[in-house]
């Protein structure tokens, strides 16, 4: 068989690019049963690398202009209608300060670097909220667009010395061997980069170039195979790795089909043919929406069906037949890349001025209050390597715990200052205090660099002999089903034991409320909105946290339990603001201006034994040599 006969018009295509915009789709919406979907992109990648690799060998010799003429007028014509649509809609139903965030994202999209820019927010801390970022699906174009640039040179080199298909299966293995280390040590960058994507592409090359598409049996295997990873798989699944060679083999298999294979249903080619306008639009319509439920995710995804339907009939059919040759194609696409370019860039530009009006400038501010820890490169980040920080002269008093103890940095240092103290951060992001393992979502794996930080900072604070150590973390490893309750109690009792190895006084400080939504976002809104469009509030009610009593029965007879509940919601409602400041910089973290005036409350719970007198009086060491 040859790259020729492969490529000829396969209907089963069509439904099995139907196939996979559905298991995205239902993933997206919350279908029960689709936990996996997300592998619908998987098949989208090994399709791609079966018809391009085809198309590419078909007349034994590479034609860059002609391959790239079809993929500008494929693709940016589409793409274009939904990146604009987006930014428009972001632009009237979003206040300054998220179409901010939001506009970042739509310039490297524009630019076919979204993969890239994500990759880089699921590794940084502070910007984990992707996954209410409607250009979020885009990553995937990106990842595509670079296949499409550096493919066609690799498939060259192929022809070139005669061995195209040993060429694609070292790329095949390198790719994924790449991958599962990546999946391991750096899963964000595993998931969204290319490099370690390639092989899924290189998967459909090895079937384009080996196998005759007449294998109706191992077409329906591989068709179970691609469904049953998309309910099988979930958040909680280690991906890609080795999980993502599951629907990747299945995909390959059922591309082996041919003609009259079992999934080669009319709707599913119908939903094929419309595929890629749904993909570009069923995303931004879920998250712009604001729809929550199942039913109501799931209505805007069949609304977007209707966008795919028309951008199809209006754009997408005209824009294949009209622009014929090589040179308008490009010209076309190059004015559309630009476009969308300059497009994003106005946007984010207009947007941030426009954060900054008098009405929405102090919201942006909060957004932005965060810990000198932060700035100082003082919270290490999944990845970073152990350090500590010390503000302040005098006796030693240690800050341990993840980001939700540096939140109270700032209330420290002010109690630093008035009671003549040096206060030593030990803090890393999402690292419990609490002695527990547990797997971390972003990572898709067990969270090991933070129990080695945990062990340094322990043998640590044991060292230093600090006169006084707070402890602190957020509860939501509880509430995120990381860790149970009794092993949080016990992990808890385990790290209080060990600091109190150091002579130190020990306190044990409640995390405050975690608020479920962006508080300066939601302020934001409420202030741009018309009144019919606004939130109705940015206040929440306080609920009871059984880790909260896990704790405190933990703290009996090793340390002092600390609880500032009724200083941040009085009365048992938390509000947005406190005097005028805002009290959370995100869902969870208080602003550093906030935790500055919570010093007094919080000295108030520590005792005036934190102060130098009680520091002075154990002969606690002063902490000379702490640099930021």
């Amino acid at each position: 068989m040859t790259p020729a006969e492969s490529n000829a018009f396969r209907p089963d295509l069509e439904a099995l690019r139907g196939v996979a915009i559905l298991l995205v789709v239902a993933y997206h919406a919350g279908v029960p049963g689709f936990s996996g979907g997300y592998v619908g992109v998987d098949c989208f990648f090994v399709l791609s690398g079966y018809l391009i690799t085809g198309q590419l060998a078909r007349a034994g010799k590479v034609k860059l202009a002609a391959f790239y003429a079809r993929r500008a007028r494929r693709l940016l014509p589409a793409f274009t209608l939904a990146l604009l649509g987006t930014v428009a809609a972001a632009y009237f139903l979003r206040a300054p300060l998220e179409q901010n965030r939001i506009a970042n994202s739509a310039l490297f999209s524009a630019g076919y670097l979204g993969n890239l820019y994500f990759a880089h927010e699921a590794t940084d801390y502070l910007r984990q909220g992707a996954a209410a970022n409607p250009f979020l699906h885009l990553w995937s174009l990106g990842v595509e667009e670079q296949f499409y640039m550096l493919w066609p040179l690799l498939v060259m080199l192929g022809l070139k010395t005669g061995r195209l298909r040993r060429t694609v299966v070292v790329t095949l293995v390198v790719s994924f061997a790449l991958s599962l280390v990546l999946t391991h040590y750096r899963q964000p960058w595993a998931f969204f980069s290319s490099p370690t994507r390639a092989w899924e592409f290189a998967a459909g090359a090895v079937v384009t170039l080996s196998i005759a598409p007449t294998r109706r049996r191992l077409g329906l295997l591989g068709f179970l195979l691609l469904v049953a990873s998309g309910f099988l798989f979930g958040d909680g699944t280690t991906f890609p790795g080795v999980a993502a060679a599951l629907p990747v083999l299945g995909t390959a298999l059922a591309l082996t089909g041919g003609e009259g294979s079992a999934f080669d249903l009319g709707w599913l080619r119908w939903l094929g043919k419309l595929s890629y306008g749904w993909y570009l639009w069923h995303w931004p319509a879920i998250v712009l929406s604001g729809a929550s439920s199942v039913a109501g995710k799931a209505l805007m995804a069949l609304l977007a069906l209707g966008l795919a339907w028309v951008s199809f009939q209006l754009v997408e059919s005209p824009a294949r037949r009209r622009l014929s040759g090589k040179l308008r194609p490009l010209a076309v696409g190059l004015a559309l890349s630009c476009l969308c370019l300059v497009t994003a860039g106005w946007w984010r530009r207009a947007s941030w001025y426009a954060s900054l009006a008098p009405g929405q400038a102090p919201y942006t501010r909060a957004a932005l209050d965060w810990p000198r820890v932060y700035a100082d490169g003082c919270l290490p980040d999944f990845f970073g390597k152990f350090k500590e920080c010390g503000y302040g002269q005098g006796p030693a008093v240690v800050l341990f715990g993840d980001s939700h103890a540096a939140q109270w940095q700032p209330a420290l240092e002010k109690l630093a200052e008035a009671d003549g103290f040096r206060l030593v951060t030990l803090v890393r992001a999402n690292c419990s205090a609490a002695d527990v393992a547990y797997n971390l979502p972003v990572l898709g794996r067990r969270y090991t660099e933070c129990e080695e930080w945990r062990r340094q900072a322990l043998a640590r604070i044991v060292e230093l002999r600090p006169g006084a150590v707070v402890a602190s973390s957020s509860l939501h490893y509880v509430g995120d089903g990381m860790v149970g309750v009794e092993e949080w109690r016990e992990g808890t009792r385990r790290t209080l034991l060990k600091v109190s190895e150091s002579g130190a006084r020990v306190y044990l400080l409640r995390d405050p409320p975690a608020a479920g939504f962006d508080v300066p976002s939601c302020l934001a809104a409420r202030a741009w909105y018309p009144r019919w469009l606004r939130p109705a509030t940015c206040s929440f009610p306080l609920k009871e946290a059984g880790v909260a009593d896990a704790e405190r029965r933990a703290a009996e007879g090793l340390a002092r339990y600390v609880d500032l509940t009724e200083s941040v919601c009085p009365g048992g409602t938390c509000p947005p603001e406190s005097g005028g400041v805002v009290t959370y910089a995100d869902t969870s973290h208080l602003t550093a201006t906030y935790s500055s005036l919570l010093a007094p409350a919080l000295g108030r719970e520590l005792g005036p034994d934190l102060g130098s007198g009680g520091m002075r009086a154990q002969g606690s060491p002063d902490a000379e040599a702490y640099g930021r």
